[in-house]
């Protein structure tokens, strides 16, 4: 393809090249991944070709980028043929693709052919023609790609078409070039052919008025123009009665370069009276003929028409033939004739036995036709085909007639010929269905005939129609009768009254269907009706029902719950019987009234009682729905007392003064004494952060991890408020508090006295401006509930803190929910004086050989609040009070005291804390423990002796008021002190008793005990 000085070609290579048309230069290459056997298009800028890798593609013409490709998956050896920025190709897929060329989108695609298309398409008039290697030759529409029509060669085609002055030339690989009318009818659409002794494959071309053809047998064929050539006559009937009328149509083809040229038409003697005769042509009779004449120039007029008549006195039968011609200057063409026949008449009847106007659903009926020759002659065949009523079924064909059950239609073909005079007859018999609505209107006139000698005819019905008489309950009713306002839980009765109008009904069924949104109270169903809950269905049988009787059945619903408020309820019957189709039973429409409702919904609080400032109290926001219709769009909103912190957190008590264990600037005695400790994690709304594990390496000091803590992605800042010796936990940006975890030996947050936990779930928010911490529920289902949880730190110096929260669902409905109180204590728990060693001496001293005991105390009890922890300190000599343990837990009543020095006397004091966390004073010291080494008991008169594993301890029996058990256990050397373990005594109510064996050596003197000595563990 040469287009403006530019040669572009396609190779084996998988390359399309642009070179200089004048020396041959390179400008360009585009690859693509197949062979491209295609012909270049180049339109407007850009070139379009396929390629064997099955895709259409679009180049610019001048630097060879691509624009565009489009995948057929099929390899492709057509040419383009574009129209209307419109791309045509074939496929061997057997398809023909259309494809818009601006920026390759699929238009449409064409039925599969048999076969490869590799001929190029050629465009004219709107229609497209190529051929297939499926031997045909095709037109298709260029606007939908609809196949207009095929015309079958018998051979493969490879060649591609031209279009010549309305007339489609191609060649095939049978050696023939074809030159096809694709106006004329498809008997008449091929013109001429012409067989040469090779293959063609290449295309025809036209130059200088002759069409061009080379074959592989070695020749290069020209043919010239013949006039006129496939100029055709046609009539609009092949058959007509003496007397009828015949309409002509002419039509000039191939009439090259001609001028003006005379149309001539020479009428049979018997066609008379030409009317409406076009484009001025004149009527003249020569001798007993008729002679219709124009003058045309065939470059303007192709197609001339006249009406002529059948002369009445013409014999049935005749075979009238009536031909024109063209004629010009030095030449004459006829154009060939076209036949009619005159016949006479077939006469037909129908005829519906029993005859009558009224029939009823499901009776069985009886129908022939007679088809009687009145022509004239005898006629070769005839067909009689009559279509089917729809309210007509159980077909049965007479006389070896064929019923197709698709087209409702049965055909009798008469084979033999039928004399001049003689009848048919043929018939079927069939049933009305039996469900036909009354006042239905069955067909009869459907019958028709076909014969070569006659065309056709319609077939007269006797009686054109008939009524259907069925069983009419059009005006059945079924009524509600209902509270006004429709509730969960209403009561609905529903009466259906039915009424027969029409002909007697049998196997009468009424069937109601129940809404969904109702529950059928099945005691109420009258006249033995059944309900099927599967199907929500009611039935009743009601067997036959005369025409004009009525009757009414009943039942009783209840609206379920939950049922949406403006739900419609529409509940309605059915009705059908053996002769009818079934018909409906319409019930009013309800509309239910309903609304959720939180009225059960709650707020609780825990503690109620016994808290104290800086205490962490936790609150459950219930919201049940126990309305009758789903609520949406629920939020809840819960404002904040004053009292309350979600934001900040505060140590709940004092954290480095006195005994405590955190250390602010150092690296010594951090957490865990720098043992290897876990992580903590901050969550709030802003962000999340978990530190690295907690040690001496990643935080050498607790400011360290403070710091790291404050430019966290949680937003937090913790700060140390010196002044009251507590942390400060608080969220910036509008923040609160999701949850404070950690692990390890020592916590860091348990240290600094800040409670860990889960504050609040993530999906809530909090203004802190207006104190609303809110959440946005969505849907809750009547029925159903939704838990919100949340904790706060109660605030200093308060006593009484109220909370509340509001359900809002919908646009405009709300419940208040609460108010729940809290009642805190602020007062400090009343703590007596707790006797360790139970005596009322407070003079002696209680002895211990190893160092080893246990100080119990009596529970004690704030009125408020209770005690939660207790505080247990020790002295040496009453010197100076250190703490053993400052976190007892209320409820342990002892402590284990081990390691003590002999020779040292250790005093013990103790106070408690309450739930409030408010600490009492401390009681006054406990007596003296003193550590010794052996100890005496008194001997009176007489002693006990117990021996065990060789080992003898004797007691004086009076030593004590009361019996004490005694098990001695063994040491290593015999010579040491043998101790026997804590044993239960009845004199020291709550206290544990251990006695001290002594050495066997010890007994005999005459050196007496002065005084019992007591050890109380």
């Amino acid at each position: 393809m040469i287009v403006n000085g530019r040669l572009y070609i396609g190779c084996s290579d998988y390359r399309l090249y642009c070179l200089s048309a004048a020396m041959g230069e390179f400008l360009w290459s585009y690859k693509t991944a197949g062979i491209i056997e295609s012909s270049p298009a180049v339109v407007n800028g850009r070139v379009y070709f396929g390629s064997m890798d099955g895709k259409v593609y679009c180049i610019d013409a001048i630097n060879g980028s691509l624009k565009w490709e489009y995948n057929i998956g099929a390899p492709i050896h057509s040419t383009p043929c574009i129209k209307n920025n419109i791309l045509y190709i074939g496929s061997q897929d057997g398809k023909l693709y259309a494809i818009k060329t601006n920026n390759g989108s699929l238009v449409w695609r064409s039925y599969q052919t048999g076969k490869p298309i590799s001929s190029s398409p050629a465009i004219n008039n709107g229609s497209l023609y190529f051929g297939g290697e499926d031997g045909m030759i095709y037109s298709v529409d260029a606007l939908t790609g609809n196949v207009k029509w095929s015309y079958y060669i018998g051979s493969p085609i490879h060649s591609s078409p031209i279009v010549v002055n309305g007339i489609v030339y191609i060649g095939a690989d049978n050696g023939s070039i074809y030159a096809l009318n694709p106006e004329a009818n498809s008997r008449d659409r091929l013109l001429w052919s012409y067989q040469t002794k090779g293959k063609i494959s290449s295309s025809p071309a036209v130059a200088n008025n002759l069409l061009l053809v080379t074959s592989e047998d070695g020749n290069c064929y020209a043919f010239g123009p013949k006039r006129f050539v496939g100029s055709s006559k046609f009539a609009s009937t092949t058959g007509v009665t003496p007397g009828g009328t015949v309409s002509y149509t002419i039509n000039i083809t191939n009439a090259g370069d001609m001028g003006t040229v005379s149309v001539v038409d020479v009428l049979n003697v018997n066609l008379i009276n030409p009317e409406n005769i076009s484009d001025g042509g004149t009527v003249a009779v020569l001798g007993s003929r008729t002679v219709i004449t124009w003058e045309i120039d065939p470059q303007i007029v192709n197609s001339l028409s006249f009406i002529i008549t059948v002369s009445p006195d013409t014999v049935p039968s005749m075979l009238i033939n009536n031909t024109a011609r063209i004629d010009w200057l030095v030449g004459s063409f006829t154009i060939p004739s076209v036949a009619i026949r005159v016949a006479g008449t077939v006469t037909t009847i129908k005829t519906m036995i029993p005859d009558k106007q009224d029939i009823s659903p499901d009776e069985a009926i009886e129908y022939a036709i007679t088809c009687k020759n009145m022509m004239g002659i005898t006629m070769r065949k005839m067909t009689i085909v009559d279509e089917i009523d729809l309210f007509l079924t159980a077909i049965v064909p007479l006389n070896n007639g064929v019923y197709n059950a698709k087209t409702r239609r049965i055909t009798w073909q008469i084979s033999k010929d039928i004399a001049n005079g003689e009848e048919v007859r043929v018939g079927f018999r069939a049933k009305v269905l039996p469900t036909v609505a009354n006042g239905s209107i069955i067909n009869n006139d459907t019958a028709s005939f076909w014969s070569i000698d006659t065309g056709s005819g319609t077939v007269t019905a006797e009686t054109d129609w008939v009524t259907v008489v069925a069983p009419d309950f059009s005006s059945s009713i079924k009524q509600v009768r209902s509270p006004s306002v429709i509730r969960s839980g209403a009561i609905i009765t529903y009466d259906i009254i039915y009424n027969n109008q029409g002909a007697t009904a049998t196997e009468v069924v009424i069937i109601d269907k129940v809404d969904d949104n109702l529950s059928v109270i099945t005691s109420s169903i009258s006249q033995l009706g059944v309900y099927n809950p599967n199907y929500r269905m009611i039935t009743w049988q009601l067997g036959q029902v005369d025409a004009n009787k009525s009757g009414t059945l009943s039942y009783k619903t209840t609206v379920k719950s939950p049922i949406d408020s403006q739900t419609q309820i529409a509940n309605n019957a059915f009705i059908s019987s053996r002769q009818m189709e079934t018909q409906s039973i319409i019930a009013p429409t309800l509309v239910a009234v309903n609304q959720p409702a939180f009225n059960y919904s709650s707020i609780e609080v825990s503690p109620r009682d016994g808290t104290g400032p800086y205490n962490i109290i936790s609150y459950t926001i219930t919201c049940v729905n126990s309305g009758d219709m789903n609520a949406t769009d629920v939020r809840v909103i819960d404002s904040l007392s004053q009292y309350l912190s979600i934001g900040s957190l505060t140590s709940q008590s004092e954290v480095i003064g006195g005994n405590a264990i955190v250390d602010l600037h150092g690296n010594g005695n951090q957490f865990d004494s720098g043992m290897v400790d876990g992580n903590i994690t901050i969550r709030t709304n802003n962000g999340a952060w978990t530190s690295k594990e907690i040690n001496l390496t990643n935080y050498p000091n607790v400011l360290t991890l403070i710091r790291e803590i404050n430019i966290s992605p949680a937003k937090v800042k913790l700060v140390y408020d010196a002044a009251v010796d507590r942390f400060v936990l608080s969220c910036q940006n509008n923040g609160y508090l999701v949850e404070l975890k950690e692990t390890g030996l020592l916590p860091f947050f348990r240290e600094i006295k800040i409670p860990t936990g889960v504050y609040c779930d993530s999906l809530a928010r909090y203004d802190s401006l207006t104190r609303d911490l809110s959440w946005n529920i969505g849907d809750i289902p009547t029925g159903s509930s939704t838990t919100l949880r949340f904790k706060a730190q109660l605030l200093p110096d308060i006593g009484t803190v109220t909370n509340s929260a509001i359900i809002y669902w919908g646009t405009d409905s709300s419940q208040r929910v609460g108010p729940v109180y809290t009642n805190v204590d602020t007062t400090a728990p009343i703590i007596g004086q707790i006797p360790i060693e139970g005596t009322t001496d407070n003079m002696d001293e209680d002895a211990d050989t190893d160092g080893a005991y246990k100080i119990f105390w009596k529970p004690w009890q704030d009125p408020q609040s209770g005690v939660d922890m207790y505080c247990l300190q020790e002295s040496i000599d009453m010197k100076n009070w250190g703490t053993v343990s400052a976190n007892i837990i209320g409820t342990q009543l002892n402590y284990p005291i081990s390691g003590k020095t002999k020779g040292n006397t250790y005093y013990y004091r103790l106070k408690a804390r309450n739930h409030a966390g408010i600490w009492s004073a401390f009681t006054p010291s406990s007596d003296g423990i003193k550590v010794v080494d052996s100890f005496e008991v008194v001997r009176t008169g007489t002693i006990s002796t117990v021996t065990k594993d060789k080992c003898r301890v004797s007691i004086p029996n009076d030593a004590f008021a009361g019996t004490i058990t005694f098990i001695i256990r063994k040491v290593t050397n015999p010579y040491a002190i043998y101790s026997a373990p804590s044993m239960n005594s009845a004199i020291f109510d709550e206290s544990i008793v251990e006695l001290t064996a002594l050495p066997e050596a010890y007994y005999g003197l005459t050196t007496q005990p002065i005084k019992p000595i007591i050890l109380t563990l």
